[in-house]
C-alpha cells in the first residue's frame, strides 16, 4: 500500500505520495521561482557543455533536461523548459555552442529544440500517470527518460529531414545513429543521480 507523507525543511517542501515516488515541491511561488531559476541555469550549462559531431553537437543539454523531468513535478519541469526555450527565442546565449536566437527553431536542428518541449510535456504526463500503476521509482524514471529521448529525436529528424531534404536513412545517420549510446549513458546517468536525489530527500523526512 501506498503512503504519503509531506516534509518542509528550510524553504523547500518535499511531498511524496509513496515510499518509491519523491519529487520537489515549492512551499512558495518565489521558491518555485528559486526552482525554476536553479533548473534553467543547469540546462544552459549543459547546452554550453558541447562537443561537434557533425551538424548535430554532443552536450549535456537533454541530461539536464531529463533531471528536471525526473525530479520536478511536471508543472515546475514543464515551466522551466518552456522559460529555458523563450531564453533562447529571443536571442539569448542558452543553447549548444552559446547561440541564441529564433533563426535555430527554423534550421536544421531546431526540430530537438521545440522537441524539448513536447518530449517533457509527454514523458512527464507519462510518468505521472504510470507513479500511479508502478511503484517504482527507477522504472518510471527510465520509461519516462526513453520516451524524452524518443520525441526529441523524432522531432529532430523530422525537421532535418525537412529543412536539409534528406531522406531518412541519411537523416538518421546524422542526428540520431552517433547519439544513441550516449543518450542511453544519459538516461541511466539521470536516473541513478534522481534515485540518489532522492534517497537524500527520504533520509532528511525520515
Amino acid at each position: 500500500m501506498a503512503h504519503s507523507y509531506e516534509y518542509k525543511h528550510a524553504n523547500t517542501q518535499y511531498s511524496c505520495r509513496s515510499h518509491k515516488h519523491l519529487c520537489i515541491e515549492a512551499s512558495s511561488p518565489s521558491h518555485a521561482v528559486a526552482l525554476l531559476a536553479l533548473t534553467i541555469a543547469l540546462m544552459v550549462v549543459g547546452a554550453w557543455i558541447s562537443v561537434p559531431l557533425g551538424p548535430v553537437p554532443f552536450t549535456l543539454q537533454t541530461f539536464a533536461l531529463m533531471l528536471a523531468l525526473m525530479i520536478l513535478p511536471l508543472r515546475l519541469s514543464v515551466a522551466a523548459t518552456a522559460c529555458y526555450l523563450l531564453l533562447g527565442a529571443i536571442g539569448l546565449p542558452v543553447f549548444a555552442s552559446m547561440h541564441g536566437g529564433l533563426g535555430i527553431y527554423f534550421g536544421p536542428t531546431g526540430g530537438f529544440i521545440w522537441g524539448f518541449f513536447l518530449g517533457m510535456v509527454i514523458a512527464g504526463a507519462l510518468c505521472y500517470a504510470l507513479e500511479n500503476v508502478v511503484h517504482n521509482f527507477v522504472v518510471t524514471r527510465a520509461i519516462a527518460g526513453v520516451v524524452f529521448s524518443l520525441v526529441v529525436h523524432v522531432c529532430g529528424l523530422m525537421q532535418f529531414m525537412a529543412v536539409m531534404h534528406a531522406d531518412i536513412v541519411k537523416a538518421l545517420m546524422v542526428t540520431t545513429a552517433p547519439f544513441a549510446v550516449v543518450d542511453v549513458l544519459k538516461i541511466v546517468v539521470a536516473v541513478i543521480v534522481a534515485s540518489a536525489v532522492v534517497r537524500a530527500l527520504r533520509h532528511r523526512a525520515a
